[in-house]
């Protein structure tokens, strides 16, 4: 894997599975994101 020194994104804060549908949006949001970080790679 190459580093290229560069932030992609910087992430603060959680909502946990207490807190309902913004747990479920944050782990729809966090998957495509992630996602997206492994095809810029």
């Amino acid at each position: 894997m190459e580093c290229n020194d560069k932030i992609s994104y910087i992430h603060t804060g959680f909502n946990g599975p207490g807190t309902g549908g913004l747990y479920d949006r944050w782990i729809e949001e966090h998957e495509s994101l992630v996602s997206g970080l492994l095809k810029e790679g």
